[in-house]
């Protein structure tokens, strides 16, 4: 990669983490990247991506699940034959560009297109999903479009402010997590409160193990790192609590059904 030269990925495929139970990811969740021995890691939104380096150097590729990051330079937190558990393929395409990439996808895009993926790239040029303010996303598991901030006419109360904004999810086939700094007294009196309105539960079964952890919730991570969600639930009762089913996460999440049905 030469520094300030654009670059476009296109890439299909699917990784399978159980076939038999149809669960996999798409290249926008599963591929990353690094530029270079000691860049940092990184991914885009979509099966789509383009950017431009700031620094010259090799481009890495690599398959994120059934990992997870353990260092911003593409360190492992699972050893390696943790992978051969997965099935499937990716096929990756990359564009180098000499002039505008915006303009280059526009003048393929006429000649044909393949699973809209040039489409795709030229919706994200034109109409990137902005990052709610004052909010990033957790580093290793990387941005998202599932988030937006939207008006709310009503208004809303955070941190004892009424504000004009909230935060919309929608999510497909992808994982993401919001997160901000509070630093407030914590005492036996310290409460959290927040209002909801959910049109569609993530999973129709229970949200306890592995196959089926599918959820959105407002979290609490602490200083010692440990983590406690409070979520929507489809069927477990609530103040029903389990530790994370998936292994990466069972030493460090709880999660506490707060509402059912």
């Amino acid at each position: 990669m030469q520094a300030g030269v654009p670059v476009t990925v296109l890439a299909a495929g699917r990784t399978y983490l159980s076939q038999e139970h149809d669960i996999w990811v798409s290249p926008a969740f599963q591929l990353w990247y690094r530029i270079g021995e000691s860049g940092e890691v990184f991914r885009g939104t979509r099966c789509s991506h383009t950017f431009t380096p700031d620094t010259a150097g090799r481009l890495f590729l690599a398959g994120y699940l059934p990992g997870e990051w353990a260092t911003r330079t593409g360190g492992s937190a699972v050893p390696a034959d943790a992978y051969q558990r997965v099935k499937g393929e990716t096929s990756v395409l990359i564009v180098r560009w000499a002039g505008s990439p915006l303009d280059g996808l526009k003048r393929l895009a006429a000649e044909g297109d393949v699973a809209n993926l040039l489409a795709t790239e030229i919706d994200r040029l034109e109409n990137p999903v902005p990052q709610p303010t004052g909010w990033e996303y957790l580093w290793f598991l990387g941005p998202s479009d599932s988030y937006t901030m939207s008006p709310n006419p009503r208004g809303s109360q955070t941190m004892g402010q009424t504000t004009g904004q909230t935060i919309g999810c929608y999510t497909h086939h992808d994982a993401a997590i919001l997160q901000r700094d509070v630093s407030c007294e914590f005492t036996p009196d310290t409460s959290l409160r927040w209002v909801w309105k959910v049109d569609t539960l993530p999973s129709p079964q229970s949200e306890d193990n592995a196959l089926t952890h599918d959820y959105l919730s407002i979290a609490v991570e602490f200083d010692n790192g440990q983590d406690l969600t409070y979520y929507w639930s489809v069927n477990l009762p609530p103040e029903t609590a389990f530790r994370c089913p998936l292994p990466n996460w069972a030493a460090r999440e709880t999660h506490l059904v707060v509402r059912s049905g």
